[in-house]
């Protein structure tokens, strides 16, 4: 496969000059016949292209994390005037970490009638891909591919919202601090593009309610997590990074829960995206059951393990955001 970068699905292919493609009108033979194209090629594509996601205005140097903030205690927080959103942020984090069981229910219900006939693709990259003109590419995405990924009993093993960075409209910048033993250094990742996927099991607080956390099953959901990150960033345009959170799980030795993100910049995953999907993730999604066995298990391993974080949300004091705090586990 080429290594020139493929344009977007849903933006405009440029019209090739014709006065270098087509002969001078007095060269031209009298039958016309196969020297003019039975369609434009052009009209195979959208006129027109809509970012995602609305550009918001860029912070300055002053409005820079202190990392103070982040290690800031409820207790400190407390002293002086409180920030003006806090009651909001600590009601939208509580959404972000524990979505209703009926809304979930809902959402399960409309996958389980998910629609698996594969359209043709516009390049060799993948066997399928978002229509144009059919909505939001990265609903498409997920209506694609969570029901594809299920658990030993056969239900659908998560339900999967994605969008824009935020909760309840409040924008959230991913802030990346590396463990203590290499500095506990913080890295604001102010990026304009993010798209962010939540899977949602339907137990308490989204945890995944059959069976016991594993090590299949947090493969599983990484390998899903991955093929989300490699559409959005193949048919969705200018994204910048993608962020997925797992459910939460109940470690085995703490018995503490976990609250574990993946996140993905183009950079992280540029073979898969220049070469063909069946590459890394051939099909079909392999189950429960034959997991282990995937020959691509590998693979999925390698690009993901190093992209895992411990995640949380933390409420910006002097800016209407929130940063998600995504923490480099001491085992990386």
């Amino acid at each position: 496969m080429s290594d020139e970068p493929r344009n977007s699905l849903f933006e405009p292919t440029p019209e090739p000059d014709e006065s270098e493609t087509r002969p001078a009108l007095q060269d031209r033979p009298e039958d016309p016949a196969g020297t003019k194209p039975r369609h434009d090629p052009a009209a195979l594509l959208p006129e027109s292209h809509e970012p995602l996601l609305r550009p918001r205005e860029r912070t300055s140097a002053a409005q820079e994390l202190d990392e103070n903030a982040i290690e800031q205690d409820a207790g400190a927080a407390a002293v002086g005037a409180a920030p003006p959103h806090a009651a909001r942020f600590q009601f939208v984090y509580g959404v972000l970490i524990g979505v209703g069981i009926a809304a979930l229910a809902a959402a399960v219900l409309a996958f389980s009638g998910h629609d698996r006939t594969q359209t043709i693709a516009l390049s060799n990259w993948s066997s399928w891909h978002p229509t144009a003109g059919a909505g939001d590419p990265v609903q498409q995405i997920v209506g694609h591919v969570a029901p594809e990924y299920r658990l030993a009993s056969g239900h659908q093993a998560v339900a999967v919202t994605g969008g824009p960075s935020q909760i309840e409209g409040i924008p959230l910048v991913v802030a990346l601090r590396s463990d203590p033993a290499h500095n506990g250094d913080v890295s604001i990742l102010d990026h304009d593009n993010v798209v962010l996927y939540r899977m949602c099991g339907l137990g308490k607080d989204c945890s995944i309610s059959e069976g016991k956390p594993s090590v299949q099953r947090g493969l599983l959901l990484r390998r899903e997590a991955l093929e989300l990150a490699l559409y959005t960033f193949s048919y969705v345009k200018d994204i910048d990074a993608v962020t997925v959170l797992f459910p939460p799980a109940k470690d085995a030795k703490t018995h503490k829960l976990s609250h574990l993100a993946l996140f993905f910049r183009p950079q992280d995953v540029e073979p898969s995206l220049h070469n063909p999907l069946a590459d890394t993730l051939p099909g079909p999604t392999p189950s429960m059951r034959n997991l282990m066995r995937s020959k691509n298990l590998p693979i999925v391993d390698s690009i993901t393990r190093p992209l895992q974080f411990d995640f949380s949300v933390t409420q910006d004091n002097t800016n209407n955001r929130g940063y998600l705090v995504l923490d480099t586990p001491p085992s990386h």
